[in-house]
């Protein structure tokens, strides 16, 4: 089973090609995963970006309801656009108060992609997964593992207000999408169809990177932060990943 938190789509596209690698069925949503659980002894494959060094808390969020996790084999794979901290730790570290432990990690960053190794890594991971293989969690700096799991609860308190930093351009045509898109729900449309962010925010910025009309700003910095999709991907894609559900 593969389970899939995506913003921008570059954990979906990572996911999706997993999938295929494996010959796994499509990639499920967070809380698709956490309605229907895995089979006793499954294998877990978890994807997902990198915010603020860590998770994305509703990942953490979910494995913290859980009673127990049953998977087999648990694997993660996490995507960074920059350096990812312990992440990986971080996650174990949630996995393992549920009874279940990570037995290998990886992380993608743009570099790979800019460099070309992007495919190359995915096919290292396939094999190690499928011959069951433990590794080790890569990290960043000593540092920055230090400081990681500080930094990410002190995240983890905020991110909820980040949808007051959104800020909507008169070039909104009132399409929808970003409310669609959102993840877990935190955007709704007023009298005007115009978007509202209420404070459940994930800072994924599916809205900001997905908007047809560019309209969406983050903050005071316009267009000037990279969220841009990844290619080959579409806003479809990710709506599918939202109302996946896997068949009985």
């Amino acid at each position: 089973m593969i389970v899939c938190f995506s913003g921008t789509g570059h954990s979906l596209r990572v996911a999706r090609d997993l999938a295929q690698g494996l010959g796994e069925p499509p990639p499920v949503s967070v809380r698709a995963w956490e309605r229907q659980r895995e089979t006793a002894g499954e294998r877990l494959v978890l994807v997902f970006p990198v915010y603020a060094f860590g998770p994305p808390r509703l990942l953490t969020t979910v494995i913290d309801r859980m009673e127990a996790i049953r998977a087999g084999q648990v694997y993660a794979v996490a995507t960074a656009g920059g350096t990812p901290g312990s992440a990986l730790t971080i996650l174990d570290g949630h996995l393992r108060e549920r009874g279940a432990v990570l037995r290998g990690g990886w992380i993608i960053t743009r570099w790979d992609t800019w460099l070309n190794r992007y495919h190359i890594k995915i096919n290292i991971m396939v094999r190690a997964i499928k011959e069951g293989r433990a590794g080790l969690l890569p990290g960043s700096s000593l540092l920055f593992d230090a400081l990681s799991p500080l930094l990410y609860r002190g995240f983890c308190r905020r991110v909820g207000a980040t949808g007051r930093r959104f800020r909507l351009a008169a070039t909104c045509t009132r399409c929808g999408l970003c409310a669609r898109l959102c993840p877990v729900d935190n955007i709704t449309l007023g009298d005007d169809g115009r978007p509202r962010w209420g404070d459940a925010c994930e800072a994924c910025l599916a809205c900001y990177a997905w908007c047809p009309a560019r309209a969406i700003r983050f903050g005071w910095w316009g267009r000037l932060l990279p969220a841009e999709p990844p290619a080959g991907l579409t806003a479809q894609d990710l709506l599918a990943l939202k109302e996946q559900t896997r068949p009985a």
